[in-house]
């Protein structure tokens, strides 16, 4: 499955997405997904939706849905999770 580029997207699709804040709410979860592995994946989106919706999009954050320990760890803020719409240079579609 290919990923359109955000860049190649309508300018209304692009404003819809970014007002939103869709991007930045997929990094939080694909981040904490990768860094956690929850055995139920799903309820585990579920859950953390539901909690954007009742604490609101200003509390956003890439890290918002991993565990204290394992966001004390220096190294992960090293190797911080990137979600992207952008395809690889060499990828073809």
């Amino acid at each position: 499955m290919a990923v359109v580029p955000l860049r190649n997207v309508p300018a209304e699709l692009k404003q819809y997405l970014v007002h939103h804040r869709i991007p930045d709410i997929c990094e939080a979860l694909m981040t904490a997904l990768a860094m956690m592995c929850p055995e139920d994946p799903y309820l585990f989106i579920i859950n953390k939706l539901l909690h954007i919706k009742e604490q609101g999009l200003q509390s956003v954050r890439w890290d918002m849905f991993l565990d204290e320990t394992i966001k004390s760890r220096r190294a992960l803020y090293k190797c911080r999770f990137e979600f992207s719409f952008e395809e690889d240079e060499d990828e073809n579609v």
